[in-house]
């Protein structure tokens, strides 16, 4: 019986002691925080090992940061301009030991969806409020479709601490990429979004000209479908950005998203039945057909 407790308060202490370390302790001091070097190789790494959680009830406070690889702090003042509580941020340290300024980007991919939206869609929410700098050069966004990227710049022999203010949402994954290396990789996905987007018009357009040489339904059914299609592509290759500031809003964004899926169910549903005719031969089963549509 005394193993017996024993043992449950060794499984109790450790689940205490694991849900500690995850939870992001409220702290106002980084101390033994790992400090990350600027030469690393590959084109990026992972940031969650080198963070450090903060939060706090208050809304300005301020945490010890390295001013340098020999261990000596500073103080790094943080306001928050998130509204709801705690206040949350993810701290990391980049030093830079070479002779040329070194120039990277901060990546946190967006979330995905928070729910299914059934009623009402959720379009994918953000972990960053915002970035900022201990020293040196402030963080700049970037303008990236699946991600909120910041351009990071460090001077010759710099060390600077970067606090990311969170949303209550959690931080499931943070890059740091060599911006060279992340500049290539987006023109990669851009040129690879060309082609496909190239293809999809070639596709859309020649559906509607069918309809010219042999005026069926099925043709501006199937075109319906087709350019609701390429719109979802547009949206998806982040074009709505190239639209001004005042338009292309995430609001604007998720209303547009439902238009298009909207659009992309009507066209398909008109291509089934006017393909299968449901409605002259079997009339029950496209009314249940449109019912489950």
């Amino acid at each position: 019986m005394t193993r017996l407790r024993k043992f449950i308060g060794l499984v109790i202490n450790l689940v205490l002691l694991v849900g500690f370390s995850l939870s992001g302790l409220a702290v106002t001091g980084v101390a033994g925080q790992r400090i990350i070097t600027g030469n690393f190789t590959g084109q990026s790494i992972d940031l969650l090992t080198a963070m450090q959680a903060v939060d706090s009830d208050s809304k300005t406070i301020a945490i010890d940061v390295p001013v340098d690889t020999s261990g000596q702090k500073v103080r790094f003042q943080l306001e928050a301009k998130g509204t709801k509580v705690p206040y949350r941020w993810a701290v990391f340290t980049i030093t830079n030991p070479s002779a040329v300024t070194k120039d990277f980007a901060l990546v946190v991919p967006k979330q995905g969806f928070e729910r299914s939206g059934l009623l009402w869609p959720i379009g994918p929410h953000k972990s960053v409020i915002s970035v900022k700098a201990s020293t040196g050069t402030q963080p700049m966004p970037l303008a990236v479709r699946h991600s909120q990227a910041y351009s990071i710049a460090l001077a010759p022999g710099q060390t600077a601490t970067y606090a990311i203010e969170l949303t209550q949402a959690s931080l499931n994954q943070a890059s740091l990429w060599h911006r060279a290396q992340f500049d290539r990789q987006q023109a990669q996905v851009s040129f690879f979004n060309g082609v496909i987007l190239g293809i999809s018009i070639l596709l859309g357009v020649g559906i509607l000209s069918l309809f010219i040489i042999r005026p069926v339904a099925v043709f501006p059914a199937a075109g319906l479908f087709a350019w609701s299609l390429i719109g979802f592509l547009l949206l998806n290759a982040g074009y709505m950005s190239a639209l001004p500031a005042s338009l292309a809003t995430d609001q604007n964004e998720l209303i547009t998203r439902v238009i298009i899926e909207g659009l992309m169910l009507i066209g398909f549903a008109l291509t089934f039945i006017t393909f299968l005719e449901l409605s002259k031969h079997l009339k029950v089963a496209a009314i249940v057909f449109w019912v489950l549509a």
